[in-house]
């Protein structure tokens, strides 16, 4: 809940440049697929796995403050 309504919520306050998040439990996705419509696409339920895989991946990221606005960075992993 924090990362993905609170945190948003204060990234639009001013004043905040900031929120980080420690602890709690951990985040879950559930995909729920339809064999047939794979199928008519030709994909299989390995090829789900790979692409979850790589979009899940850690990685760095920071922000450049210049005022009055903070630009974030983020690495995406291909």
């Amino acid at each position: 809940m924090q990362d993905w309504i609170v945190a948003r919520q204060l990234y639009g306050t001013p004043g905040i440049a900031e929120v980080n998040s420690f602890g709690g439990q951990l985040k879950q996705y559930e995909v729920a697929v339809n064999p047939d419509r794979l199928r008519a696409m030709g994909v299989s339920i390995p090829d789900i796995f790979t692409a979850l895989e790589k979009n899940n991946q850690n990685t760095g990221g920071a922000y450049i403050d210049k005022k009055p606005n903070a630009y974030f960075i983020r690495v995406s992993v291909w």
